[in-house]
Order: C-alpha cells, then structure tokens, then sequence
C-alpha cells in the first residue's frame, strides 16, 4: 500500500483496520489485493468526510443517526471522483455500502 494521506488515515481507523482483518480470515492471501483496494476505498471515504465535517474523527464516529446526511454525500463525492467516464460509476457506493 501507497504511504499516503489515505494510508495513514487507514492506519489509525480501528474499524477500517477490523473490517480489513475481517475480510482478511475470511479471503485469505489470494484476495490481499481486493482487500487492499477495500482498505482504500474506505480510506477515501474517511478522508471526504473529514474534508467535510472539519473534524478528526473516526469512521466509527460517523455512523450515527446524525452523520447520515453526511455519510451518503461523501459516498456521492467520492463516487464521483473515481468515475473514470461521464457517466458515474454505479459500483463504487455499493461497495461503500
């Protein structure tokens, strides 16, 4: 993995990092590079809303009630950016979720 932005907010998500353990027991080596790339997705998910809250918080912490609003424009967002054509890409918020 790239050591990155995206890198060291990954590194410092516990949830980002359970999740990726997670799939990890569950996929095994095989699959280390779709995991890698889950790994990052989620990281720039963390990043967006960061970007937009202003604040230093955690995946963990915008998984409220509160933050949904928040939650669902930042997948918008980041969808957008990973869009490589003009029409946007339909997969990434799913794999968000």
């Amino acid at each position: 993995m790239v050591h990155d932005d995206i890198y060291r907010i990954v590194r410092r998500d516990k949830l980002i990092l359970r999740f990726v353990s997670l799939l990890f027991k569950k996929l095994g080596k095989a699959k280390i590079l779709d995991i890698s790339q889950r790994m990052r997705q989620l990281g720039r998910l963390v990043s967006r809303l960061l970007q937009i809250d202003g604040t230093n918080n955690s995946l963990q912490d915008f998984i409220t009630d509160e933050s949904f609003d928040t939650v669902i424009r930042a997948t918008e967002e980041v969808s957008e950016v990973m869009s490589t054509d003009d029409e946007p890409s339909k997969s990434h918020p799913l794999l968000l979720g």
